[in-house]
């Protein structure tokens, strides 16, 4: 059959028929289980509380699985055992850094639609929110997160880096955790209302429209996102998920754009129909044209377009194959033309305010550190890739291994830097110049051990002694690359 982009372009007479396979594949339905909607993660943390991650990159067919476990609490900080591939290690953490991977009370990005997926715990239903800026030279960062519809509760989230020549996605999936409480009186996120009545006429860069399949048992397939990269000229370039070089970009009028969204054939609707979108019950005019460019004469095509603003809510396309009837379903799941829809996929590139960094220090994309832990073989690099709404998408390099997190600004410094409030509780043993930095040394005692750290008049820590075991543990700052401290 004709491929979803055919069926999409609509107004278009002739357009490339693209690849089957998605960069956003969601989970399969599976089981008869009920979808779950209750429960939310607490605000504070116990020791004991944990979860399990499941990670994994477009590029590896591996999938790493990582468990966190609270294993003390001193203040507001947390020992977490990190446990993958039957290593374990301890770290510390604040309270608000550990739960943040798991989740949220203010969804980043704009909402997107409703979806139900399978995951270990069962079927959810799932509010999705989509989220993409710049990170300077060509190259983009979006999100996806799927939050538990009525919960706070983050069971999926996908971070795609493009370029003009590149796309990688790293997907990371809740597959456990004890820290659901049905009692829990926290905030959490409600779905958004979205008004359908009126589509925005002008095209800008990052305006979007996404459809996605649902083969005959409902499940869903693929997923097609069209991206407009530029706007010049009286033309649109777009692409879509699958090819982001611009070789391979499509080029097509402000008004065929639209016409991706809007029906535009010239025949009379064969009945009305209510049906159920991912934007709630829509009146829908049904279009069933004898022919259509792009599509096989055996075609049947069936639009479903919103009396009142000529909307492509859903299409199908049945032939007969070997004596069977075969019926192709594609949904509208997404756009940013809707009229009070944020355009370019409503991310935020703004610097993380300092209410929300206990250091006072100014970050910004492209900011870095290098960090060197005796017991590891590689040093671990931390960069930040972009910032939206707040947040910073982080780039995390050791050796080989690439991962990508999204924490917030106290997270990423928590690691090189102390406040004041906690100087303020050390001893104070002298001076000592590290890597050409003067430092002051200080001393504190952690439960029995006693710890040494070399921090420098900006409150940055070059080097940290732990007494623990014989010889002791070190960590060593090779290299810092924050404008505001440098």
């Amino acid at each position: 059959m004709t491929s979803v982009k055919a069926v999409a372009a609509i107004a278009v007479v002739v357009l490339v028929v693209c690849a089957a396979v998605g960069a956003y594949i969601a989970f399969n339905d599976k089981g008869s289980d009920s979808p779950t909607r209750s429960g939310a993660i607490g605000n504070s943390v116990s020791i004991g509380d944990m979860y399990t991650l499941e990670s994994s990159s477009s590029d590896s067919t591996t999938p790493t699985v990582t468990t966190y476990e609270v294993v003390d609490i001193q203040d507001d900080t947390v020992l977490v055992d990190v446990t993958t591939g039957g290593t374990t290690e301890r770290t510390s953490d604040s309270v608000t850094g550990f739960l943040d991977d798991v989740s949220t009370s203010t969804p980043t990005g704009m909402y997107q639609r409703t979806e139900t997926i399978s995951t270990d715990m069962g079927q959810v239903v799932c509010d999705i929110y989509f989220s993409e800026v710049s990170a300077g030279n060509a190259t983009t960062v979006s999100t996806y997160d799927w939050i538990g519809q009525g919960t706070n509760i983050i069971y999926k989230t996908e971070i795609t880096i493009r370029s003009n020549a590149t796309s990688e996605t790293y997907t990371t999936v809740l597959k456990s955790t004890n820290m659901i409480d049905t009692s829990t009186g926290v905030d959490v996120p409600s779905t958004p209302p979205i008004d359908t009545s009126t589509v925005r006429d002008e095209i800008v860069q990052g305006d979007y429209i996404e459809y996605t399949e649902y083969n005959e048992r409902g499940w869903r397939e693929d997923v097609e996102r069209f991206t407009v990269l530029d706007v010049r000229d009286g033309w649109v370039f777009y692409t879509d998920d699958d090819d982001w070089e611009w070789d391979d970009s499509e080029r097509i009028s402000q008004e065929g754009f639209r016409n991706l969204l809007i029906y535009s054939g010239s025949d009379s609707p064969v009945r009305t129909e209510n049906i159920e979108t991912e934007f709630g019950s829509v009146s829908c005019n049904v279009y069933q044209p004898q022919y259509y460019p792009g599509f096989d004469w055996e075609e049947q095509l069936t639009f479903y377009v919103g009396s009142n603003d000529g909307v492509i809510y859903m299409f199908t396309i049945s032939e007969w194959d070997d004596w069977r009837e075969e019926v192709e379903t594609y949904k509208l799941t997404g756009t940013s033309l809707f009229l009070d829809a944020p355009s370019g996929g409503g991310g935020s590139t703004s610097t993380p305010s300092l209410s929300e960094n206990r250091y006072g220090v100014e970050l910004a994309v492209g900011d870095y550190y290098t960090i060197h832990d005796d017991d590891d073989r590689y040093a671990e690099t931390r960069t930040i890739i972009a910032i939206e709404n707040g947040r910073l998408i982080v780039e995390e390099t050791e050796g080989n291994k690439v991962e990508i997190e999204r924490m917030s600004a106290n997270d990423f410094l928590d690691d090189i830097m102390v406040t004041q409030a906690q100087i303020d509780r050390m001893t104070s043993e002298g001076s000592e110049t590290l890597n050409g930095v003067q430092c002051q040394k200080y001393s504190y005692r952690d439960d029995d051990d006693r710890v040494t750290v070399w921090i420098d008049s900006n409150n940055v820590i070059w080097k940290t002694l732990d007494d623990e075991g014989w010889f002791g543990e070190t960590e060593t700052l090779e290299a810092l690359g924050i404008a505001s401290l440098i």
